[in-house]
């Protein structure tokens, strides 16, 4: 067992002048300075004793410093000392290895996909948090590997704020303060663990497979309640999860039914650990490596496969064709009086089944040419989809105006197809006061909502979002303050329950208003979705039985392909996690149907004016994760966590032993070689009777391998 002391061990140990501690134990053992201050000797004698040393260090039966050399690899891997001529100061070095590696991290992400770098960008930074003696440069070191991450993953977020108001003066302060505040929580888990592992190892850095196992439960736990707080939080930034970087390995997704997206992210902090110690550790320790990678890969590949071999047979919801509107609206034009008018109308026609006029391509009927229908006909009969589809779906804000008017609901009952329900995201205008017939700006609240509209232009239901994005529809803490920003336009209010399923027949028939009852009948019930919620894994739940999820949103706001395929990714998460299809439409894309294993069965192309219609399809069983929820993360990583302290307690109190076994040797071997004694301090007659065992066989005798190391650990 190795050790490693602490640079300020000795003003905090009373017990330093204590021989019989274990920092007298640490010093005897491997400092050749402590043999020669027991006796008087000459330069030959201090020679013989450091081969004693060396002798005894090769003999011992847990030789930790072969098996795990980690100073050498600490010093040119984290760069405590490689040569940068412009970076002269230590931490800066650190600092910028972090920030370098957090930005290497980001290709991992959409739409890059390179998985691979994981375990030499974020291993590296678990590595270098096993070496870390303070928990301050821990935060430190974790924070700029944080800042490096979200600032290059999440650069997209500043485009929204080019397209309002003074947001290219507020855009470094709002977009600064989201990316420190993300920082500093991870940067919590660098210091809590070196923390915590200073606590139980004390002045002692433990280089042994068992304790950076163990320390590597602890790191994984935290790390993963850090995931877990930003995406419940009120100001939380749910994108680029660890786990989001399996997203081309359908079958290692699949676990996301049991697991979430949550307990994949444990898991994947495993694989990148496991593998980067591949590097690290000799063969003969390797097969604990090995073996362990080998369970979780099975864990992850093999279910995966073996849910996936069900996927070809898996239909469509019978009798049911939706339409997904991709208007491809800016919010310039959008909100702009005079072309306002312009972008409704194409929204419309779209919802007939033509291409407007305006766009220079023939007023025609489209047709499904768009959809997969070749792979479709391998695992589903196509007959039972109507002809014309009797669900029509809007992008979020598909509409401006204010949707109490009559005269507008009568435009898109006209306009929609005959025997169909038209799902519209638009603003829902609410007085405080009902009584009131007051219009003014004080008497009204707004809401992000989903209006379902029969072909009798009435009302059947609406559906408000609940997870509202900060910064956007609504100002953090000012609001409470009475404030607002000059770029936040009409502050949304936030409902006070979470979404729901929605089933529209058992919500018309106490309408006396709505009469088309066989029509709504035929409508599935469907979770909504929109936009920022399909990011929070905890917003879905499947209490009311849903059949499918509509995710309707409006990424114009943050055009770069980046974001369009975060998010889609992001839908695809909720597919699999709760067993059903999700139907996903964007005003400028990407509009998307994925059934529950993830898998596309319709994918649209980026800032593109057209629609789609296609089949929606058929939920799976409740999963293990639709059931429980976060309480399956939360229990993996409180299990995890426990048993990794335990653990490292464990470890520490054996390598302790092992210490004073050495120790004694030690004290022996010198106490022999005070008297008459060969190179190895024994005498002829106990060296001739120690070289045999009573069988009368050769004993074994181990050799030290490889040169004389010029640095002893001190």
């Amino acid at each position: 067992m190795i050790f490693k002391k602490k640079d300020n061990s000795t003003k905090s140990n009373p017990t330093k002048s204590n021989p019989t501690n274990s920092d007298s134990m640490n010093k005897s053992l491997h400092n050749p300075n402590v043999f020669h201050s027991k006796f008087n000797a000459n330069d030959q004698d201090f020679e013989e004793y450091d081969e004693v040393a060396e002798k005894i260090y090769a003999l011992d039966d847990r030789d930790y410093e072969k098996n795990f050399s980690s100073k050498g690899l600490w010093q040119r891997v984290v760069a405590v000392r490689i040569s940068m001529p412009k970076i002269r100061n230590e931490y800066d070095r650190r600092a910028f290895l972090a920030l370098s590696l957090g930005v290497i991290s980001v290709f991992s992400m959409p739409p890059f996909g390179m998985v691979w770098v994981l375990p030499f960008s974020f291993g590296i930074l678990i590595y270098s948090l096993w070496h870390v003696v303070s928990a301050k440069k821990a935060f430190a070191f974790v924070f700029a590997y944080s800042f490096g991450f979200f600032s290059f993953s999440s650069f997209w977020l500043t485009s929204a704020f080019f397209k309002v108001p003074y947001g290219i003066l507020l855009a470094p302060i709002c977009f600064g303060l989201l990316i420190c505040g993300l920082s500093a929580l991870y940067g919590l888990v660098g210091f809590i663990t070196v923390h915590i592992k200073n606590k139980i190892i004390k002045s002692y850095d433990v280089l042994s497979y068992v304790g950076f196992a163990s320390y590597l439960l602890i790191f994984a736990s935290l790390w993963t309640l850090a995931e877990i707080i930003r995406s419940i939080s009120n100001v939380g930034f749910s994108y680029n999860p660890l786990s989001l970087a399996w997203y081309k390995y359908p079958s290692i997704l699949q676990s996301l039914s049991f697991l979430g997206e949550f307990g994949l992210t444990f898991i994947t902090i495993l694989i990148t650990g496991l593998i980067f110690m591949l590097f690290l550790w000799h063969k003969k320790r390797r097969i604990f490596v090995i073996v362990s990678l080998g369970i979780l890969l099975y864990i992850l590949i093999g279910i995966g496969q073996q849910r996936l071999f069900h996927a070809k047979r898996l239909a469509h919801i019978s009798g049911v064709k939706v339409r997904m509107i991709q208007a491809n609206v800016s919010e310039k034009d959008k909100w702009n009086y005079k072309t306002a008018p312009q972008m409704v109308k194409r929204s419309l026609i779209l919802s007939s089944g033509k291409i407007p006029n305006e766009t220079g391509l023939p007023a025609n009927e489209l047709k499904s040419d768009h959809l997969n229908l070749h792979t479709l006909k391998e695992f589903q009969d196509l007959k039972d989809i109507p002809t014309d589809p009797n669900l029509i779906l809007w992008a979020e804000g598909g509409l401006v105006y204010d949707i109490r008017s009559e005269r507008l609901r009568k435009y898109i009952s006209k306009y929609a197809p005959k025997d169909s329900i038209s799902l519209v995201g638009s603003v829902a205008h609410l007085k405080i006061d009902p009584k009131s017939k007051s219009e003014d700006k004080d008497n009204i609240k707004y809401r992000n909502s989903i209006f379902a509209i029969d072909n009798n232009s009435q009302i059947i239901t609406r559906s408000d979002k609940y997870g509202l994005v900060p910064f956007g529809e609504y100002t953090p803490f000012i609001n409470s303050l009475g404030m607002r920003l000059p770029f936040v336009g009409k502050e949304m209010e936030q409902p006070k329950n979470k979404p729901k399923a929605v089933d529209l027949y058992s919500m018309a028939q106490g309408n006396p208003l709505i009469k088309d009852h066989d029509i709504i009948k035929k409508i599935p019930s469907y979770f909504p979705l929109i936009c920022y919620e399909s990011t929070l894994p905890n917003f879905v739940n499947r209490l009311d039985d849903p059949q499918w999820i509509f995710v309707t949103t409006n990424d114009q706001w943050f055009s770069s392909p980046v974001s369009l395929n975060q998010h889609v990714e992001l839908s695809r998460f909720r597919a699999i996690e709760q067993g059903l299809g999700v139907v996903q439409v964007g005003n400028t894309g990407v509009s998307a149907i994925i059934n529950p294993y993830g898998e596309y069965w319709y994918k649209g192309e980026v800032n593109r004016m057209d629609f789609m219609d296609a089949p929606i399809p058929k939920a799976l069983a409740k999963t293990i994760y639709s059931k429980f929820g976060l309480k399956i993360p939360i229990t993996l990583i409180f299990i995890a966590f426990v048993v990794g302290v335990i653990s490292l307690k464990l470890e520490v109190n054996q390598a302790l032993a092992r210490v004073r076994r050495n120790t004694e040797r030690i004290n022996a071997k010198i106490a022999e070689m005070q008297g008459t004694s060969d190179s190895l301090g024994r005498n002829p007659k106990e060296r001739a009777n120690k070289s045999r065992n009573p069988k009368g066989n050769r004993a074994k005798r181990r050799t030290y391998k490889g040169n004389r190391p010029k640095n002893r650990r001190k």
